[in-house]
């Protein structure tokens, strides 16, 4: 395989990390990053220029979207469609895109602080990328906010299971891994947690932190369901942004009579102070995975653990080309 992989200049160490990893699989030792300059307007406008012919050459796309210092969400999404309209224009064969953190999903109905006269982005980010690339062919997502995102693509959607990660992390925090507990943060994350809960060998059942959602980032328990005392509990979600929810369930699970709280959370997106909340709370532990390019602050902070998914798409890669199905993947690592 001689795929050409493309990046936006998002999280430029995963894409690094992720074509190192492809280039160990036999067969794949021709894939390689291919000549790109990203740069920006003085005003911010991106600019995109593929620096090689490209025409009917099978690519990849690995790109990203997340804050970094002193750019937005949005200046890197830009820069998506910039780099798929070039590409197209370009003739080239695009085989897939990577998408390690799938931005614009939590919004993926009308709902309002006040109306629900809100846009519905979830359905309206893959509409503009299958517009910026005439027709997009494929796209895997490391574990959107709701799983039921795919219904919004306007092309076909893989889902690269990731939670078995963090198996082996936590059996090193928790020795007796399958006597630990498993707690969800919130309805909407029962089925991940479950998930996490069954690789755990755990018997005992999934406790529940019902939440009202005041606003975003903003939420409060206002039921639990189920029995956390004396035991070692294991929250799982798909992201972690403000931090705030997560503060809530550690509180709650301690109320419960839990000993200790490890939080598994794919996405570390960590803004304004979810550092100093994280540090402030009672949770032991935050396992995060390298889907976001994290700050230094962050990686140097003693409660968060980052564990890296660069193996993981590059034998999601190696899966999609060879005709087998990423499922395959979501087996834990012992």
């Amino acid at each position: 395989m001689k795929f050409l992989i493309f990046a936006n200049s998002c999280n430029p160490k995963l894409v690094d990390q992720t074509i190192l990893h492809l280039q160990r699989i036999p067969g794949f030792r021709g894939c390689r990053r291919a000549q790109l300059s990203c740069k920006s307007f003085a005003d911010g406008e991106p600019f995109v220029e593929i620096l090689e012919n490209v025409r009917g050459r099978d690519c990849i796309l690995i790109l990203n979207a997340c804050r970094t210092a002193g750019r937005s969400v949005n200046d890197f999404t830009m820069e998506m469609y910039v780099l798929l309209d070039a590409l197209w224009r370009a003739k080239a064969n695009i085989f897939t895109v990577i998408m390690p953190y799938y931005p614009y999903a939590r919004q993926d109905r009308r709902k309002g602080e006040i109306t629900n006269r809100t846009a519905v982005t979830a359905q309206l980010f893959p509409r503009l990328l299958q517009c910026a690339a005439d027709k997009l062919p494929h796209a895997c997502i490391v574990e959107p906010h709701d799983q039921h995102v795919e219904g919004f693509c306007p092309f076909p959607v893989d889902i690269i299971p990731v939670l078995h990660l963090f198996i082996k992390p936590l059996s090193v925090l928790i020795p007796e891994l399958e006597k630990a507990s498993a707690a969800s943060p919130d309805r909407g994350g029962y089925d991940r947690t479950t998930v996490v809960a069954t690789l755990m060998q755990t018997p005992e059942g999934v406790s529940l932190i019902n939440k009202r959602r005041l606003r975003p980032g903003e939420s409060k328990a206002i039921q639990f369901t189920g029995d956390v005392h004396d035991h070692d509990v294991v929250t799982v979600d798909d992201m972690i942004d403000g931090a705030g929810s997560l503060v809530e369930s550690v509180r709650i699970l301690k109320e419960q009579g839990a000993k200790r709280v490890i939080a598994c959370a794919v996405h570390g997106l960590l803004s304004g102070q979810a550092l100093q909340r994280i540090m402030d709370c009672d949770v032991e532990k935050v396992i995060v995975t390298d889907t976001i390019e994290h700050r230094d602050e962050v990686l140097a902070c003693p409660k968060i653990q980052v564990i890296s998914v660069a193996s993981l798409l590059a034998s999601a890669i190696q899966i999609l080309a060879t005709g087998e199905s990423v499922r395959d993947l979501g087996r834990p690592e012992l």
